[in-house]
């Protein structure tokens, strides 16, 4: 134990749960440090205590404890500038701090929230009101920590099967391609051949960069979650964007590739923005591109509901959807790897699925009669109705 700082324990008899945590407090004064660290441990929890902001930084990197209590004005380091250097510290920089102080400026409030503080207790407070404070930030700070081990273990998944498999394939045709010039390119290589070989590794560089800005997406998806509901957007789903982004889809498809679409949108505004509508749609209609059988068109819809959503769907005839794997849409797993070498379907929906709940819709997946497979999309109506417009083209 550091000489810095006395260890208080818990007390006999105390919650489990609680004695697991170990709370920091850092008070320069010896009466309000004994009152603080006598009403946590007498609370079940397991108290370290320091004098001011410097030894409260080296108990902190050397305890890492689960929540700190630190006054603002001590000497030679306050508050404020232990909690700058706890924010700077990656193993501390996620670690509930709670400011206390018997200021009434306002302005110290603030302050410590832009430098990252979660809460602001002043003086004088009763046991209670510390516990509570205490209580609250503990459960606040278990619940972050479940989520990221979540997505830790999602990113786990993606680096160890599903990520080396997407990569493999368009890299493998760049390095294909590229040794082969280097095989017969002492001999010259033909216009012809040129041409051939340029045009395969550009589609297989296209394929590449979709699909890390795919997994760029889902990452940013689930890590921003949280803020999405103080977000405020709308964007005008109508026929340019949807045929925008089915020429995108389309553009990445090999060249000896034909398939026919089918457009049907009626103009409406949903509430979200434009990237995440053009995400979503980018990928129903992608994964309808390659699981729909030759000369069948791919039928892409958009309409708003009368329940206050705009659906956005896209059918194709083809294979049936294994339904029962939905549940594991958010761990990406692909579907049917031993039977479809296509890729994709695993990350999409879970695109699909993160974006519609980030803004406050859905998703849903149907196997129809005839080997048609819906999968559609429901963003909240922003308003506003225009009239349908339609269009069928031929995508070669």
């Amino acid at each position: 134990m550091s000489a810095l700082a006395q260890e208080h324990p818990a007390q006999p008899g105390a919650e489990p749960e609680k004695a697991k945590a170990t709370i920091l407090v850092v008070e320069d004064s010896p009466s309000m440090r004994s009152i603080i660290a006598a009403c946590l441990s007498g609370a079940g929890y397991s108290v370290l205590t320091a004098e001011n902001g410097w030894q409260g930084s080296v108990m902190a990197e050397e305890h890492l404890p689960d929540l700190i209590l630190s006054d603002v004005e001590m000497p030679e380091v306050d508050g404020f500038a232990l909690l700058a250097h706890l924010r700077e510290n990656p193993k501390l920089a996620l670690t509930p701090v709670i400011m206390l102080t018997s200021l009434t400026d306002r302005s110290n409030v603030r302050r410590a929230m832009s430098l990252g503080a979660e809460d602001f207790l002043f003086k004088p407070f009763d046991p209670d009101t510390v516990l509570e404070a205490v209580s609250t930030q503990l459960n606040r700070h278990a619940s972050r920590k479940a989520a990221a081990e979540q997505l830790d273990e999602h990113m786990i998944n993606i680096l160890g099967s599903v990520l080396p498999h997407e990569f493999r394939t368009p890299l493998n045709v760049i390095l294909g391609y590229g040794d082969l010039m280097g095989v017969i390119g002492k001999d010259g290589l033909s216009p012809e051949m040129t041409q051939e070989f340029s045009r395969e590794i550009v589609q297989a560089g296209k394929r590449l960069l979709s699909q890390t800005n795919r997994f760029l997406t889902l990452s940013h998806l689930h890590g921003d979650r949280a803020m999405a509901a103080a977000r405020r957007a709308s964007t005008e789903v109508n026929d340019a964007l949807v045929e925008s982004v089915v020429e995108d889809a389309v553009s990445l498809l090999p060249e000896n590739m034909a398939m026919m679409t089918d457009v049907s949108v009626v103009t409406g505004m949903v509430a979200a923005d434009a990237k995440s509508v053009r995400d979503v749609l980018f990928e129903l209609v992608t994964n309808g591109l390659k699981f729909s059988d030759r000369d069948t068109p791919v039928v892409i819809a958009g309409r708003p509901m009368r329940d206050g959503y705009y659906q956005l769907a896209v059918e194709n005839i083809g294979q049936p959807f294994p339904i029962d794997h939905l549940e594991h849409v958010g761990n990406f797993r692909q579907f049917n790897r031993t039977i479809n070498e296509q890729q994709g379907v695993g990350i999409g929906l879970a695109i699909v699925s993160a974006t519609a709940e980030r803004w406050g819709g859905d998703y849903h997946v149907e196997n129809l009669p005839e080997g048609i497979v819906r999968v559609s999309v429901r963003f909240p109506l922003a308003g506003g109705v225009v009239q349908q417009k339609k269009s069928l083209r031929a995508v070669s």
